[in-house]
């Protein structure tokens, strides 16, 4: 009598470990289909490793090392600075290499020029029909900020992130806003979504409610929209908005793009 398939298959008991493993840890399922799935094709002049990275991370992170990559991780889930799409790699290094808030400002401004150039890059590749009114004033924003207008360029940003979450997101409500976007977190979404969740993190940090400690830093829609106190209306808020404006639209452009229409669904969402 021949061997049952399964003790012949030296494939058969690691995959049976797998599938135990993944019983007990639906949650990650997706993000294993996703890493084999990247396995599985053909990875050209990159090791597989890279590979993957370059699947789940940002274009402008790729020049970065493992450990560059580490840190912006971890600066991307600890403060408001959105470092998904827009910033190059040299001007991340700056910001990795800050120790405070005042210190990243200082990095920001320094960099003005190349930033704005970034974020005018990163809004033509956000073309979808659907988000032309946010880009058109994604663009006026930027205009703004070249002519030295901070107040105008931040205020518009307020609103284009308004915009964004009412008719592309499907919350008009700043208190559902957060509720759905809290609900997705990044230690619980799968690595296919990492840099949607990075974008969402910092979206989120821009809509932190102000009248709760510890007060939110940095650029913040609400306070933006409804007052201008100085500690709001900076040169490096106006950056750190337009900033974001640009990678909330160029991230939900991929999103319509391979979905063929329909409002973007948060973090892990089928």
């Amino acid at each position: 009598m021949p061997p049952r398939a399964e003790y012949t298959n030296p494939l058969t008991r690691p995959l049976q470990r797998v599938g135990a493993w993944l019983r007990q840890h639906p949650e990650l399922a997706d993000g294993v289909i996703f890493l084999a799935e990247q396995l599985a094709t053909p990875a050209g002049d990159l090791h597989a490793g890279e590979k993957i990275a370059r699947a789940v991370l940002p274009p402008n992170w790729w020049r970065l090392t493992a450990a560059e990559r580490q840190q912006a991780m971890s600066l991307v889930g600890s403060s408001a600075v959105c470092l998904i799409w827009v910033r190059r790699a040299d001007i991340v290094r700056r910001l990795l290499a800050t120790e405070d808030k005042a210190a990243r400002d200082t990095a920001l401004l320094a960099a003005r020029a190349q930033i704005l150039d970034d974020v005018d890059a990163i809004l033509k590749q956000a073309y979808d029909p659907k988000l032309g009114a946010p880009i058109a004033a994604a663009r006026e924003a930027v205009a703004a900020e070249r002519a030295g207008m901070h107040h105008a360029a931040q205020a518009l940003c307020g609103s284009i992130v308004s915009d964004v979450l009412a008719k592309h997101y499907g919350t008009p409500n700043f208190a559902d806003a957060r509720r759905r976007l809290e609900q997705q977190s990044l230690t619980m979404g799968s690595v296919r979504f990492w840099r949607r969740a990075s974008v969402q993190s910092a979206l989120l940090a821009a809509i932190a409610q102000t009248w709760v400690e510890p007060r939110p830093e940095g650029f913040n829609r609400h306070l933006t929209a409804h007052g201008v106190d100085s500690a709001q209306f900076t040169p490096a808020h106006a950056l750190e908005a337009l900033l974001l404006v640009g990678a909330i639209l160029r991230e939900v452009h991929e999103i319509y793009a391979p979905a063929g229409g329909g409002a973007p669904r948060p973090l892990g969402a089928p």
